[in-house]
């Protein structure tokens, strides 16, 4: 319930950010979307300031059991994932160099900062954790260049094409709210069904994004995928605190977050890679959709292994 509480304060930003984000680029610069963010964070931090004043460090056998090396860690896990987004968006050698070194950083960062068996969705925690990276590299990308298929491809002003984007956010909410009333579902179940749902919106979304369906459609396609993001994420969320002891749920949650940053950046770099190396929208965007469509795919077939055994 508390998951679906979060996903409804969604609402509000994701009926007002997209067509004020596209009124503001198109009226000033989209450089003061990201500027007119600041005021923002700031308010969020006065809210948050006195909550988090008041929480203790967590008790358990694992607590503070961390072992050493985590900083250096989450640095060069932050350097790499620049470098390697960089390096997708510049194909010349210098790229090419930059995606070696950064991949010679991230890799042993990574081994550090993620449960072991996270590559191969190893049963338990390690599948949670890839499914967190599965989903945010499935849909994030897809947000950032829906608007960009829209506006390019099919001629929508930017404030219009921001339609998809809100509702697959309040489609997103509904669906949590629709989770939180179920507390004794199968959340592995619920996993998979949400996988499968945004792999169906991803599909129908690839004719659309090569101009051969028209745009509207994308408004439906993209609803379904925001109702599978709602129960999967939520999901997940359940699912990694269902599988970790009271001192493990910062180490999780923070290795959970990690991939789904990692594989939000590393696909959008791809977006970013395959406009470069494909020039149009038209061409590169429905090859972007469908390989994160596959993400979707992979995601629905390892769910099974998130459950949380009796």
């Amino acid at each position: 319930m508390v998951f679906g509480l979060i996903s409804s304060a969604w609402v509000l930003p994701a009926l007002v950010g997209p067509p004020l984000a596209g009124l503001v680029t198109e009226h000033l610069s989209w450089h003061w979307v990201f500027l007119g963010l600041l005021p923002v964070v700031g308010l969020a931090l006065v809210l948050i300031a006195p909550v988090v004043r008041v929480l203790r460090p967590p008790t358990g056998p694992a607590a503070g059991d961390r072992g050493t090396g985590l900083v250096p860690a989450a640095l060069g896990a932050a350097v790499g994932v620049a470098g390697l987004s960089w390096a997708l968006e510049n194909l010349d050698v210098g790229g090419a160099v930059a995606g070696v070194v950064a991949l010679a950083v991230l890799v042993p960062s990574l081994r550090r900062l993620l449960p072991r068996g996270t590559v191969v969705a190893r049963p338990g925690i390690a599948a949670v954790v890839a499914a967190r990276g599965l989903v945010a590299g499935a849909f994030f990308p897809v947000v950032s260049f829906l608007p960009l298929v829209l506006t390019a491809t099919h001629g929508w002003s930017l404030t219009a094409a921001g339609t998809p984007l809100i509702v697959a956010s309040l489609g997103w909410s509904g669906a949590a709210a629709w989770q939180a009333r179920r507390p004794d579902a199968d959340r592995a179940l619920m996993l998979r069904t949400g996988f499968a749902m945004i792999a169906a919106g991803q599909v129908a979304l690839v004719p659309v994004a090569a101009g051969l369906l028209p745009g509207w459609l994308a408004v439906g396609f993209w609803g379904v995928s925001g109702l599978g993001m709602g129960v999967a994420f939520s999901a997940i969320a359940y699912l990694t605190l269902a599988h970790s002891d009271a001192g493990d749920v910062g180490a999780h949650s923070s290795a959970a977050q990690l991939l789904d940053q990692l594989a939000t950046a590393v696909f959008v770099g791809l977006g970013g890679a395959l406009l470069v190396a494909l020039g149009s929208p038209a061409v590169a965007l429905p090859v972007l959709v469908a390989v994160v469509a596959c993400l979707s795919g992979i995601g629905a077939v390892t769910a099974g292994r998130t459950r949380v055994r009796a």
